[in-house]
């Protein structure tokens, strides 16, 4: 199957993204600012680039680099990413959104495939993300891979390079309405009204982002 690129929603990220360079968002403050782009369908590609671009972003300003580096570095990890296609989840075994961490950290320690410790963190960093993403099981839901994805690779730079990049709040997704595969309570993001812990909610639901694409 085959998915049109939206260059359109490829721009809108890198936007986002060097706005909150400059804003000093956090990842899920991005990630979640993107969603808020009714364009944005719930299941796309574009998930892709949207997990190494949000972490580069508040990678880039923590080490205090200038914001023409983050530019460029947004632009190689477009690159890199139009290269996962859709539904990779599900036809190739390897989640999109885990490739991209993988992105995020071979970009920042400048891997190749030459390298040796690197090439190993960068490939250690990706299969921790899909061992989380393969433990919460299918169907797809780009959503709820991002997320394990981001916490994943939250916990993985601060346990293996002591790297803070900020803590990683409880999730309560709302976009389960948006979501025909949504598994609702088998989901650990998933909202439940009846829970009064204090958590962030995610999404609005009057959000009309019902694209299903893969």
């Amino acid at each position: 199957m085959t998915y049109a690129i939206n260059e359109k929603l490829y721009e809108n990220i890198k936007i986002i993204c060097l706005n909150g360079f400059d804003n000093e968002a956090k990842p899920l403050q991005l990630m979640e600012k993107v969603w808020e782009n009714f364009d944005f369908p719930m299941h796309c590609p574009e998930h892709h680039f949207l997990i190494p671009a949000v972490l580069l972003t508040v990678y880039r300003r923590l080490k205090n680099d200038d914001k023409e580096i983050l530019g460029k570095d947004l632009i190689i990890a477009e690159e890199r990413a139009k290269n996962i296609l859709a539904g990779f989840c599900g036809w190739y075994g390897v989640c999109g959104a885990a490739v991209g961490s993988g992105i995020f950290l071979s970009l920042l320690t400048d891997t190749s495939p030459y390298s040796t410790e690197k090439w190993a963190l960068a490939n250690r960093l990706t299969s921790e993300c899909l061992r989380d993403i393969a433990a919460l099981g299918g169907p797809r839901c780009c959503k709820r891979t991002c997320f394990a994805t981001l916490e994943a690779t939250m916990k993985f730079m601060k346990n293996k390079m002591n790297l803070d990049l900020g803590e990683m709040p409880d999730i309560r997704c709302s976009y389960s309405e948006n979501n025909l595969e949504c598994r609702k309570e088998s989901c650990p993001y998933y909202f439940r009204p009846i829970d009064s812990s204090p958590m962030i909610a995610l999404g609005d639901m009057s959000n009309k982002n019902t694209k299903f694409h893969l």
